[in-house]
Parts: C-alpha cells; sequence; structure tokens
C-alpha cells in the first residue's frame, strides 16, 4: 500500500517563483504512470500575502483539486505561524514542508520521502558531506549563517549540521503530538521544532541535499538591513527556545 503525505508550501508574496515550483513540483509528482510509493498532497499556506500569489496558485488547484489544497491567512503570522496552522490541517501519513522558491527540487524532496524507513522525520541538509550548494549566498549572507549555525550547535547541542535548511518530513502523529508546543513563528521555528523533537527523544535523520540558492539576485534577497533585522529576532527567539521548559 502505498504511504500518504501532505507536503506544506509556505508562501509570503511569491507570486513570481511559486508558479515555476508548483510546475515542477506538480509534474514530478502527479506524472501518469508514476510508480512512486507516495500517495502526495499539496498544501499551501499563504502568509499575509499581497500581491498574486492566491491567483498563481489557484490555477494549479483548479486542475488538481484534490491534490492541491489552498490555506490562506490575511494577517501576517510568518512562516512558522503558517506551516504550524498547516501542520494542524495535515490527515496524512507523513508531513512535511518546503521553500516555494524551488531551492529543493522535487527529485531532491523525493529523496526526503525515500530516506524516511521506520524514522519520525527526515530534514535536508546543506552542509553535510555530500551535499551541493548550487549558486551560493553572499559573504554577508554565509556568514550570518555561520554565526547562526555554530549558535545553535553551542546552545542546544544537537548533533544536526543544518537546522535551517527549508526541506524537511515527519510522521503525522509526531507532529501531532508536538504543535502545541510550537510558538515560534518566525525564521527560528525550524531550531524549536528540532529542538523539542530532540528533546522528547524522537529519531529524526538528516540527509545530504542539493540546494539552489534561487534567492540570489531577485526581489526577495534580503537588504543588509533587513538581515540584520531578522538576524536579531532569529537570535532573540533561539535562547527564548533554549530556556523555556519543554514539558
Amino acid at each position: 500500500m502505498k504511504k500518504t503525505v501532505d507536503i506544506i508550501i509556505p508562501a509570503y508574496n511569491e507570486e513570481k517563483r511559486i508558479g515555476v515550483m508548483l510546475a515542477a513540483y506538480v509534474k514530478f509528482f502527479f506524472r501518469e504512470g508514476s510508480d512512486q510509493d507516495f500517495v502526495v498532497r499539496f498544501l499551501l499556506a499563504l502568509n499575509g500575502c499581497t500581491d498574486d500569489t492566491r491567483g498563481v496558485v489557484e490555477r494549479f488547484a483548479s486542475t488538481h483539486p484534490k491534490q492541491i489544497i489552498i490555506y490562506e491567512w490575511k494577517e501576517a503570522i510568518g512562516k512558522g505561524g503558517a506551516i504550524h496552522r498547516a501542520f494542524g490541517r495535515a490527515t496524512s501519513e507523513y508531513v512535511g514542508f518546503v521553500d516555494a522558491d524551488n531551492s529543493t527540487n522535487p527529485k531532491e524532496f523525493f529523496r526526503l520521502l525515500g530516506a524516511l524507513d521506520d524514522h519520525d522525520g527526515v530534514v535536508a541538509s546543506r552542509w553535510m558531506a555530500g551535499s551541493v550548494v548550487n549558486n551560493r549566498h553572499s559573504r554577508l549572507r554565509r556568514l550570518a549563517s555561520v554565526l547562526f549555525r555554530t549558535a545553535v550547535k553551542v546552545i542546544f547541542r544537537m548533533s544536526y549540521h543544518d537546522t535551517q535548511c527549508g526541506a524537511k518530513v515527519f510522521r503525522t502523529a509526531v507532529i501531532k503530538e508536538i504543535l502545541p508546543r510550537l510558538r515560534v513563528q518566525d525564521m527560528a521555528f525550524d531550531v524549536e521544532l528540532l529542538y523539542i523533537l530532540h528533546k522528547l527523544n524522537k529519531d529524526v535523520i538528516e540527509t545530504p541535499t542539493v540546494w539552489n540558492d534561487s534567492q540570489r539576485g531577485s526581489s526577495a534577497f534580503p537588504s543588509p538591513w533587513r538581515l540584520l533585522r531578522s538576524g536579531m529576532r532569529m537570535f532573540t527567539s533561539i535562547f527564548t527556545i533554549r530556556f523555556r521548559k519543554i514539558s
């Protein structure tokens, strides 16, 4: 029997990129004659969009109404907030999420599914041996990434090389178990998610991936000031996560 998977795609003003990403994922996962071991649904989690992101995704949903489900929250609830709410709507055996910019192509996400076996979850890593990163970040973003990864390693003492890669998949039952504990809505939500799973001794493994920095040169690429503000929020969040009682 095939396993069922809900793949959450969080989106904030992604009208220029999500169409390319969805076209690639729909072609890969819904192709005729597929011999894949997974039945996939896509849960689109739109978060405070002010552009035509909804119009773009509706065109895909109109041709696959049972496989592409759109959820939209008009208020800005953050990437973490959108994913948390979509977690609550997952009904398949597994639930994962992937970024709307196609940094993780469908073949690489399928590799995550293939690595599940009896594990509680699998996370993609850009920094393990065997990983490939194309079109790397600017020097400023690379520096910010190194500082954040180092801080997470020191503060949380988890074995993960990369908590922030936007491609992860878990057993839905495990996510439902921890969902009431998830509070962080900013970009540090991944750290909270993995730390709670770690504290509860869940079996979540890490696997190398091929990753493409599709933000480089786009309007979504953050300015140094935005990067600084985002970084400050994330550092504040990780200290809050670390010293919060996890029960």
